[in-house]
């Protein structure tokens, strides 16, 4: 099962590189925890992490899967993981979750689940990754 293409990753690794190169590293303490940020998720997008698959076992061709997109809200989606945890099979199933930002509480939340298989996945071209460049305010627009 691939959720990250090789196209993606490589795109993903120029816009990295020109992100150094146009703001000429990373000097700013707020460039560092960006480029950790970076790090992160494409490390966690390339690898595709099952969480709890040695409790649950491998994803079978009969098993659901759930894909919840995630924003920002870290009690709503508190809410939504008690509410699936008390669902009947859950324990057959995979939830993805599809991040559209990066938020160590949020991603805490998501790895204390431990009733079902879980997966996160995340936008690798958030605002909040590319604040200076495209997607975010380019000093050249």
């Amino acid at each position: 099962m691939m959720f990250c293409t090789y196209a993606l990753k490589k795109q993903f690794r120029i816009l990295h590189s020109v992100f150094k190169q146009q703001w000429g590293g990373f000097n700013d303490p707020r460039d560092k925890a960006l480029c950790m940020s970076m790090n992160f998720i494409n490390e966690n997008n390339e690898k595709q992490i099952m969480v709890n698959q040695q409790i649950f076992g491998s994803l079978k061709s009969d098993d659901t899967i759930i894909a919840i997109q995630v924003h920002n809200r870290s009690d709503y989606l508190k809410i939504a993981i008690d509410a699936l945890e008390k669902v009947k099979g859950i324990e057959k199933t995979l939830i993805v979750f599809s991040h559209s930002v990066f938020d160590p509480k949020i991603n805490k939340l998501v790895r204390n689940i431990k009733f079902a298989k879980v997966m996160q996945i995340f936008y690798p071209y958030s605002t909040q990754l590319f604040p200076h460049s495209f997607p975010g305010d380019d000093p050249n627009d």
